[in-house]
């Protein structure tokens, strides 16, 4: 049997209502479907961040997107996803505090085209 490595995504799109977006609410349709027809072909591994980014947030909507991963197998954490979580956390933290000028807005001024 194949594995398969899914990321939190997969795991949103399959949980709750379709949004208003059409083109997100194609992708979560086209990921659902998919979900059923063939996900029973391959063993499906996660990790413990996309255990972690499902449990947050709202807690209804992390009650079911856990409920949809909770038999699939969780890699072990290596090197590389260990150090992948820690930079999304770290991106995920409010920056205005840690860099300023990062948070600061700013305008792009484009030239003119003329036709």
């Amino acid at each position: 049997m194949d594995t398969l490595y899914i990321e939190t995504t997969i795991v949103g799109h399959l949980a709750g209502k379709l949004v208003a977006d059409p083109v997100v609410a194609v992708r979560q349709q086209l990921t659902r479907e998919w979900w059923l027809s063939h996900s029973p072909q391959y063993q499906v591994f996660i990790s413990q961040l996309v255990l972690d980014e499902c449990g947050a947030g709202d807690v209804v909507a992390a009650q079911e997107r856990l409920e949809i991963i909770k038999d699939l197998a969780l890699i072990d954490g290596t090197t590389e996803t260990d150090l992948l979580a820690s930079a999304r956390r770290l991106l995920q933290r409010p920056m205005r505090s840690q860099c300023p000028n990062l948070a600061k807005p700013f305008t792009l001024q484009l030239p003119q085209r003329t036709v």
